[in-house]
Parts: C-alpha cells; structure tokens; sequence
C-alpha cells in the first residue's frame, strides 16, 4: 500500500515537472514579446500579487496558503530572472532574509551604505531593483531624494506577518492591481493611503498591491 503511494506522488512529481517546464516556455514567449515592444522594465507586480491573490482563494484545506506564497514567488522569480536579469540594490543586509524570502537565493543582491548610492546604482543600469525600508526601520529619509524617474512599485514581505516593511524601487509607469496602496510624503513624514491615486496633495513615491492576508 505505502509502496503504490509512493508511486503515486511519484508521478504527480513528474507531472507537476512537466507543468512547470510548459510554464517557463511560454514565460519565454512572454519575454521576447516584451522586448519586441521595447518594454524596459519587465516585472509586472500588481499581476504577480493579483495572481498569487486568487489562488490563495482557490486552494484547498489540504494545501497550506504559505505554501502556495512561497511556490509562486520562487515561480514568478524565476520566470523574471528568464525574461531580464535581475540585480537588486539594498540598504539593508540585516533584512537580506526578507529579500531571499520574497525572490529567491540566486538573484544577485549587492548591499550600499547610502540612499544615493542605490539611486545612483540604478540610474546607471547597474542593479534593476532597490530595496529601502519604511519607517520607523529606515536608515535615512531616502524618499527626500528618490527622482522623479523613480517609483516604488512593491512592498516585502508579500504577506502581512512583518513589523518590518521593505519597498522595492524601480523606473517603471505605474501600475495598478485589484486592492492597493499608494505610498505618499511630505513635511509629516511618509504615510500609506489607501487606494491607487496618481493626484496628491502630497508627493506620491508610488503604489503596491496589499499585503495577501493568509
């Protein structure tokens, strides 16, 4: 009996294997279509948190939600890591946990002492993403210099289970998913508003996808 089971999970393996091989081809198909269209920026997160966002509401008792998190994030990774290298910029080593947690342990990471080193990383196309971190675990107020060019575009970590919020900072338009929050600034400090807003009284830094709730 335990034998036939085995079997079983064997080929549901092989299967999944197989699934998975078909992802990443038309990922591939995905990303030449992107360059024929002189995309620059290719994640598209409020996809990504939209996506892991309905099959958390899909998935059964059987299959724990932190699962179906962590597997589609080590997915999406991978899938973005075949359609455009990724380098990340980040401030904070000390979270470096968050970021492998959120992509996954091959995307390069190089780690900056100052805001403006990570700006200036990015701005001379030698890291794609930077990392910064929200009050009150920030090491410098970062958002007083961020260019306009310049937007976040994801909070981590995905799940609401954190004291500690990093955002990722990237040249991208910005992009709206089904549940958001736009990150804003001004003399007061930096303050989340609920809701996708493009007007502000105050400077708008950017907008990420809610935190999925497990």
């Amino acid at each position: 009996m335990l034998k036939d089971l085995r079997k079983e999970i064997d080929a549901i393996d092989e299967q999944l294997i197989s699934l998975l091989e078909q992802r990443m081809k038309v990922v591939k198909k995905v990303g030449a279509l992107k360059k024929k269209d002189n995309i620059k920026f290719f994640i598209r997160s409020a996809r990504e948190a939209d996506m892991i966002k309905n099959l958390l509401k899909k998935s059964g008792k059987n299959l724990p939600k932190s699962l179906v998190v962590d597997i589609w994030r080590k997915l999406i990774t991978a899938a973005n890591m075949h359609e455009q290298p990724l380098h990340i910029a980040s401030q904070h080593p000390e979270q470096e946990i968050l970021l492998r947690e959120y992509y996954n342990s091959e995307v390069p990471i190089t780690h900056f002492k100052k805001a403006k080193d990570i700006i200036s990383a990015l701005e001379n196309d030698e890291a794609l993403i930077g990392i910064f971190a929200l009050p009150p675990h920030h090491k410098e107020e970062w958002w007083k210099i961020l260019p306009e060019n310049l937007c976040v575009f994801t909070q981590i970590p995905f799940v609401a289970k954190s004291e500690i919020k990093l955002v990722a900072i990237a040249a991208k338009e910005p992009e709206k998913s089904k549940n958001d929050i736009t990150l804003v600034y001004d003399k007061n400090g930096v303050t989340e508003v609920d809701g996708f807003h493009l007007k502000n009284s105050r400077r708008i830094l950017g907008h990420y996808a809610k935190p999925a709730k497990l």
